[in-house]
């Protein structure tokens, strides 16, 4: 059985607008293939809710959910017409990656976008039916499933003709999403590393330097793009470590058919070393961002006592300056009073 998406294109103009798709047509779609309801939780963020802003894109939650149905007592619904014979397991996750939208000009004006894609996959251990169905702002992912399965890529990713090589094809489009997930980071992380360089660098150096208000503004805000870069490394981090565990359990599921099918061996250990080193990835970026964010830290805090400093003491010049002139301004009443007395004693 070949590996089967949805025909359906459902991509919005940008990756920050809702998908193109109705509820009906995508509650039809779930119900007929019989996703599991947690699959809703991933695509919700592509939402876009009355009087929410459009910007706002749900980028802190992240998960993994699975479900396991390969028992004579715990099996899914069978439907012959789709070649499903409840015997299957499904998973679903979703990650992210940044990409550079804007690249023009000055450095610190260069436009990166975070992207995300929540995935569905199931795969029916009977006939060998593998479902995908990928949610994404853009149709780059379709295109690349397309390319890893379609005519021009490897035997081995488009063979469909047992259970057993489909399930091996299903373990290369979870690879390709990992790749996906890493594309770009090493290139952000470098950029904010040089643009807060850049934006400190003078404070450091010159005691004539005097940051103003913008420049804390704009070191806070790098500051939050750089936590939130570390939220979304750990996140990818975490995610493929479950999906690898996943794997793992199920070649030990005594229920699983392929679980002693030689060729699934080799895929499932090839499969795990590849993620783990995806892993390993998303870690170092996390603590190489981490670092970045201490430092970015540290160096708002010198500018901003460096700000405090200058405006305390200019205060203290202009508190000065207006205590001597109130001093003259008596002395000069004093001294007139005195004169006119004189002037009346006289």
């Amino acid at each position: 059985m070949a590996l089967e998406y949805p025909s359906l294109k459902g991509q919005a103009p940008t990756s920050k607008t809702k998908l193109s798709v109705t509820r009906d047509i995508a509650s039809r779609m779930l119900t007929y293939f019989q996703v599991m309801p947690s699959y809703i939780d991933f695509i919700s963020v592509f939402a876009v809710h009355p009087g929410q802003k459009i910007e706002a894109v749900e980028l802190r939650f992240s998960g993994f959910r699975e479900r396991v149905l390969l028992s004579k007592v715990a099996r899914g619904l069978q439907l012959p017409s789709a070649a499903l014979t409840g015997q299957n397991f499904q998973l679903c996750y979703n990650l992210k990656c940044v990409a550079l939208k804007y690249g023009s000009g000055r450095r610190e004006d260069w436009l990166w976008s975070p992207r995300q894609a929540a995935v569905h996959h199931q795969f029916d251990v009977g006939e060998g039916t593998a479902l995908w169905i990928i949610a994404s702002a853009r149709d780059e992912l379709q295109e690349r499933v397309s390319e890893l399965t379609g005519s021009e890529g490897r035997l081995d990713d488009r063979t469909f003709d047992s259970p057993a090589e489909s399930f091996i094809s299903g373990l290369t489009v979870h690879l390709m999403l990992a790749q996906w997930a890493t594309e770009d980071w090493r290139g952000y992380i470098r950029w904010l590393e040089q643009v807060l360089e850049k934006k400190t660098i003078y404070a450091l150096r010159s005691s004539d330097f005097i940051p103003g208000a913008d420049d804390i503004s704009f070191i806070q805000k790098k500051e939050d793009e750089t936590n939130k870069a570390i939220m979304m490394l750990n996140a990818n981090a975490e995610i493929l470590d479950s999906l690898e565990k996943f794997y793992t359990r199920l070649m030990k599921n005594a229920h699983f058919p392929l679980k002693d099918n030689d060729k699934s061996k080799v895929a499932i250990d090839d499969f795990s070393m590849q993620l783990q080193d995806y892993y390993h990835e998303f870690r170092m970026h996390a603590s190489r961002a981490k670092t970045l964010g201490q430092i970015t830290a540290d160096r708002k805090t010198y500018m901003f006592s460096e700000l405090k400093f200058v405006s305390d003491r200019d205060c203290s010049s202009t508190t000065y300056v207006t205590s001597i002139c109130s001093l003259l301004e008596g002395k000069n009443r004093i001294e007139k009073s005195g004169f006119t007395r004189f002037r009346n004693g006289a």
